[in-house]
């Protein structure tokens, strides 16, 4: 069987290699722990999780732009529901600001799945690898950026998955033609799709029991353990 040259993995974060609910619900816990204890009023009534849903509504349909930046929608909600509750802008800002914080360290405390950072390392070692992820994890701040060469989010590239611009940015700054790069991750759309519409390879990893649009034929490579990662990259493809 000849195998596939390959240079540079790129990984989805969100549900790829951690649970995105799990991570989550975590972090509106420790968000609403938070509120109650430095604003209890405002947590009782403009920024309680139930208030909180129609809020992020509003602000979506206010500033549609910050649908793709997790990081700037969650501070303008909070400010906005601190508004709400009588703050002045000033002190709503500052408020959100260390509201976000509390947020964002905790979404920092990941969760992984069985065998995803034995999977990384071992992968690291053979190939180049990035995150291109529509969230606002931080590589850097769970511990596990010394393995990868670059991260590429939403927020900071400018576009979201499925578009293009996002992978095509990512193949730009690391010099490399698509033909080179492997994508993995869970979205049938955002994730295999758009990959592979770039001219990436791309690996469906199934790990969350997602059900395969009937639309579009089932990838032939996919996984529902990280840990038949590794074999079936060394089945497919070589290093180069």
């Amino acid at each position: 069987m000849t195998k596939t040259p390959l240079t540079l993995i790129s990984f989805d974060l969100d549900n790829t290699l951690w649970s995105t609910r799990r991570v989550l619900g975590h972090a509106e816990r420790r968000l609403q722990l938070w509120l109650k204890r430095e604003h209890p009023k405002a947590a009782e009534t403009s920024l309680s999780l139930t208030h909180l849903r129609a809020l992020r509504a509003q602000v979506v349909k206010q500033n549609p732009e910050l649908t793709n930046r997790p990081t700037a929608l969650r501070t303008a909600v909070l400010c906005a529901g601190f508004i709400e509750a009588g703050y002045s802008q000033s002190a709503a800002e500052q408020a959100a600001k260390a509201g976000f914080e509390a947020f964002i360290h905790a979404r920092n405390q990941v969760s992984f799945f069985p065998q995803a950072i034995e999977v990384l390392s071992a992968l690291s070692q053979q190939f180049r690898l990035v995150a291109i992820t529509n969230g606002n994890a931080n590589l850097q701040r769970i511990g596990i950026g010394h393995l990868f060469a670059a991260q590429y989010t939403a927020e900071t590239v400018g576009y979201a998955k499925p578009a293009p611009e996002i992978y095509q940015h990512m193949l730009s700054e690391q010099k490399l033609p698509p033909e080179l790069c492997l994508h993995i991750g869970d979205h049938p759309e955002e994730d295999i799709a758009a990959a592979q519409d770039c001219g990436l390879h791309a690996v469906w990893s199934n790990l969350v029991d997602i059900e395969w649009p009937s639309t579009r034929a089932k990838p032939r490579l996919y996984v529902e353990q990280l840990a038949q990662l590794p074999p079936l990259i060394a089945q497919h493809f070589k290093p180069v």
